[in-house]
């Protein structure tokens, strides 16, 4: 495939959960990956084997967003090698589940670099490239926020406010990027089946989902799948009227009536 044919993404957090269901998705839609990983290299190598099987192209290299600096890797692979990007999906999250009164400064220091400056500074290294030009219409920039930023759960303080302020950016960013015809938009969850829920909720997972399918009005616990469709609108020409929005994507959770336990 020649240089600058095809779409191509770039997504952090990309080697397992929300961010391996997002590359899985945009692939189907033709984009070639690259995509960063902190530490699980096997769930990597997995995920670039299938996707290169399927007949795309996967590259997925360690980027250890507690320095932000090490999204130079990625974005130089990109530069190089495709010379043109159409979607950065800002997907790593990383925090620690502990009452905000006995925070540490040092995750306090990891939960802001990996959540809200790796997006900024992700898009600072990404917007040339995403940029429009006379060859390509302009691409987008997604940003998976998360639940804990509009609803307040146990431990979740900073992590929620990080992604408050994700939102934030996403809304100012859509107007500094507009003249280079970048589009910025959020995907905020409900709650979803991936193993860092599980691991926050630990014993009680079945109680959770029991309790999303008693009173969400999809009568289900959400996937890492939704998710990933929802990107794969924010990418493409369908969403080319949304810009600077956050849009939820919970099976209709944060309208539910608690009253009783149920909606139905």
């Amino acid at each position: 495939m020649e240089k600058n044919e095809g779409r191509v993404a770039l997504i952090t957090g990309a080697s397992r959960g929300i961010g391996a269901a997002i590359a899985r998705r945009l692939a189907r839609d033709g984009y070639r990956i690259v995509g960063t990983y902190r530490q699980d290299g096997d769930a990597a190598r997995a995920l670039e084997t299938e996707l290169r099987a399927a007949g795309g192209a996967c590259d997925l290299v360690v980027a250890d967003q507690r320095d932000p600096e090490t999204l130079r890797v990625p974005v130089d692979l990109v530069r190089e090698r495709y010379g043109r990007l159409d979607a950065f999906v800002a997907n790593a999250a990383s925090t620690v589940f502990v009452p905000l009164v006995d925070l540490k400064l040092h995750q306090m220091d990891k939960t802001f670099a990996v959540t809200v400056k790796s997006l900024l500074f992700g898009t600072q290294l990404c917007a040339p490239l995403l940029a429009a030009t006379p060859e390509k219409p302009g691409g987008s920039i997604v940003a998976i926020s998360g639940i804990d930023s509009q609803q307040v759960l146990p431990m979740h303080g900073l992590l929620g406010a990080c992604k408050g302020a994700m939102e934030i950016l996403v809304r100012y960013l859509a107007v500094e990027l507009s003249g280079q015809r970048i589009r910025v938009n959020a995907v905020n969850p409900g709650f979803l089946d991936t193993a860092s829920s599980r691991y926050y909720v630990k014993e009680r997972w079945q109680d959770v989902v029991d309790w999303t399918a008693q009173v969400s009005p999809a009568a289900r616990m959400g996937t890492p799948e939704d998710m990933a469709e929802a990107v794969a609108f924010l990418c493409s020409e369908a969403s080319a009227y949304v810009d600077g929005q956050t849009l939820t994507v919970d099976g209709g959770l944060q309208c539910a009536s608690f009253i009783a336990g149920t909606v139905r």
